[in-house]
């Protein structure tokens, strides 16, 4: 069941039990208006009897022929009226109606009190001697001789003839009139109700839709934009703009596992190739070791273990960086954020790496400052940048070539770091992918062991801390590589 039929389905019950309401709610005001109507007309009527006729002696006995004139009269001047003589405990001691149509002989004298005493507003019903468990209007007067209370006559005002007036209020013109006037606004209720709820329901069925042909798409749907015609609510609008963006997420996400995907399968490839070179190289010159043991003498024996010993080292370093940068994806390396003098890292980075840089004939320096700049980062893991950064530029650059790390100020609250080298460059073609995993430049191809997770892994530390690694090149003029660092802890 749709929504548009559960509201129209809820608006016939709502309809149905108001109709229903407002049916009996008119029968009973119709009912109690006449008999407040009546008694109000009538409201005189037992005391103007009582102050004309004698219906009783001071002994309490009956007139029996006042009794009766009585009856006869107020048949005559009011057919509905039933006249009875009550004593003071409230039983019937006479009437005028006959014997067997009388089927209460006591009237309850409260509302006769309530009567008397004004202490409640019209309609006031009291006891129906005629007929059991209903109560009518009345007109009471006490019957009063020498100070003494005898009793009352209680007149019944509508009587048996009552129910044929209810019988003509319920077939009347009036309330005919006004069943039909309720008949008619329940039908017009109904059809502006089918409208509104047509309108309102409309956006979101179309909105139903549009998520069906996402789904159905497989999630790749070209439809991926606001409908203009949904914003007919501030609802609807905030729920379409909510399905946009989330159906945008799901199309990015899914571009991005797709593209995961690839680089995945490209990964394994590289993988299988970087590291199937150094174990080929091993396992050729240890085979040659085995064949030849005999044959080769001391010089040689040592070569070829010092390359088998190269190429194990070269072997673990990959290993390791592997672990190193799935580890940072996984999210399972977090920085200690710590002040620390950057200075002073800097110079031990460059005094860990002076050895090789003397022996490649590469000079390496640090720009001259005048104060010990201290920054808040995870020491290690900025010195494992400075490390990959280095090492990439000795890789990159040429003999007699210069590499220069240079400490700025960016702003006041953050100092910025350079790498800067006189290396092959790089073209601007591959800047942008550089920090990939096995990125490889024109000059890193002639190296079968360049994968590219150095700059990989330097480039997410820095997004841990927040930061950027940004990178210019020209080729056969060098590259410079920077990062910014804060001052003060975020």
């Amino acid at each position: 069941m749709t929504i548009n039929q559960r509201l129209m389905l809820a608006l016939v019950s709502l309809l149905l039990v108001i109709t229903v309401v407002i049916a009996y709610a008119s029968r009973y005001v119709a009912e109690k208006y006449v008999q407040e109507i009546n008694q109000q007309l009538n409201a005189s009527l037992a005391m103007y009897v009582v102050d004309r006729l004698s219906l009783m002696d001071a002994q309490g006995r009956v007139n029996t022929d006042e009794m009766k004139t009585l009856a006869a009269q107020a048949m005559t001047i009011n057919p509905s009226a039933e006249v009875y003589l009550l004593d003071t405990e409230g039983q019937i001691i006479a009437h005028g109606l006959p014997e067997n149509s009388i089927q209460k002989t006591t009237v309850d004298l409260v509302p006769v009190q309530h009567y008397l005493q004004q202490t409640k507003a019209f309609p006031i019903a009291g006891t129906d001697p005629r007929t059991l468990g209903t109560q009518k209007a009345f007109s009471v007067a006490p019957i009063i001789a020498e100070d003494k209370l005898l009793g009352y006559l209680y007149v019944v005002l509508g009587g048996k003839r009552f129910d044929s007036i209810t019988s003509m209020i319920e077939g009347s013109y009036v309330l005919r009139l006004t069943a039909i006037c309720i008949l008619a606004l329940v039908i017009s209720g109904l059809l502006v109700g089918a409208i509104l709820f047509r309108k309102i329901t409309a956006p979101l069925e179309a909105l139903t839709q549009q998520v069906s042909e996402f789904t159905q798409s497989h999630f790749h749907s070209e439809s991926l934009q606001h409908n203009t015609t949904l914003h007919n609510t501030k609802e609807v609008k905030a729920l379409d703009d909510a399905f946009v963006v989330m159906a945008t997420k799901i199309h990015t996400q899914l571009e991005q596992l797709q593209e995961n995907d690839q680089l995945r399968r490209e990964l394994v490839a590289n993988v299988s190739h970087d590291l199937r070179t150094p174990l080929a190289n091993m396992q050729g010159y240890i085979e040659t070791l085995l064949i030849k043991d005999s044959t080769i003498d001391t010089e040689k024996r040592r070569q070829y273990l010092a390359i088998a010993h190269k190429h194990t080292k070269r072997l673990n370093q990959l290993i390791s960086a592997l672990f190193e940068l799935s580890k940072l994806d996984a999210g399972v390396v977090q920085p200690n954020f710590e002040r620390f003098s950057l200075t002073e890292l800097l110079q031990d980075t460059i005094q860990e790496f002076e050895l090789i840089a003397q022996e490649k004939q590469i000079n390496i320096s640090l720009n001259d400052t005048h104060e010990d700049v201290s920054v808040v980062a995870d020491i290690g893991l900025i010195q494992r940048v400075l490390e990959n950064l280095l090492h990439n530029a000795l890789r990159h650059t040429p003999s007699k070539g210069r590499i220069r790390l240079t400490i700025g100020r960016h702003n006041h609250e953050q100092i910025s770091v350079s790498v800067a080298d006189t290396g092959s460059g790089i073209g601007s073609d591959e800047l942008e992918g550089i920090f990939d995993r096995f990125a490889r430049g024109k000059e890193a191809k002639q190296d079968n062991y360049s994968m590219g997770l150095g700059l990989a892994i330097v480039k997410r530390i820095l997004e841990l801390h927040g930061t950027q690694i940004h990178v210019t090149s020209e080729m056969h003029h060098g590259s410079e590589f920077s990062f910014i660092l804060p001052q003060k802890a975020a």
